[in-house]
């Protein structure tokens, strides 16, 4: 009896270990892909909805204009990223990704203490700096953990070594044909929103 359980316990150990090494693997495979920069563009398109529901949206509807003019600006950082070799765009994903994140936050921040949203203009010089920077623990909710909830899972799965950012990648002419085609479409969305700005000057 006592070896049956020993036995039964080692192949559900087997099976952990191997369920595990294929997780790690999986994550490592789509890290290491396009696909996790475009997982990054629709987190960061996630957070931007989720700021304006928490500024601008709470006392008026959002325009549907400002969620395509978001995924537009989005849109075209995942294009130009995923056009990069491997390492780098891992790791400027990365960066951008948590730019944007405490930007928005602090931004957050800026509107729950002036109901005002923080222009670009603004960004070096806050006529209340001091004072937000003071009132700052007061400003913060639970609910803002969501604009770094990823960037902490990332840097803690960086950290235990469970994913990697490899240097090379494997290259083949499907990878290369969606490199391509993304670019264009990312040159598109620039130069279309470029040319509407342009007309509304």
């Amino acid at each position: 009896m006592e070896k049956d359980f020993k036995n039964i316990w080692q192949k559900n150990k087997i099976n952990i270990g191997k369920i595990k090494n294929n997780l790690k693997a999986f994550i490592n495979k789509l890290v290491n892909s396009i696909w996790f920069i475009i997982i990054l563009g629709i987190l960061l398109l996630a957070k931007t909805i989720f700021f304006y529901q928490n500024t601008i949206a709470q006392s008026e509807s959002l325009p549907f204009i400002t969620i395509i003019g978001s995924f537009s600006f989005i849109a075209v950082i995942v294009c130009f990223l995923c056009v990069l070799p491997n390492r780098l765009r891992g790791t400027l994903g990365i960066i951008i990704d948590f730019l944007i994140s405490i930007l928005l936050f602090f931004d957050n921040c800026y509107y729950t203490y002036s109901n005002n949203v923080l222009s670009i203009a603004q960004i070096t010089n806050i006529q209340y700096g001091e004072e937000i920077l003071s009132t700052l623990p007061m400003l913060i909710e639970l609910k803002h953990i969501l604009y770094f909830i990823d960037i902490i899972i990332i840097v803690i799965l960086l950290l235990t070594k469970v994913i990697k950012i490899s240097k090379k990648e494997k290259k083949n002419r499907k990878e290369l044909i969606s490199k391509c085609l993304i670019g264009i479409i990312g040159i598109i969305i620039f130069l279309h929103n470029r040319s509407k700005i342009c007309g509304k000057r």
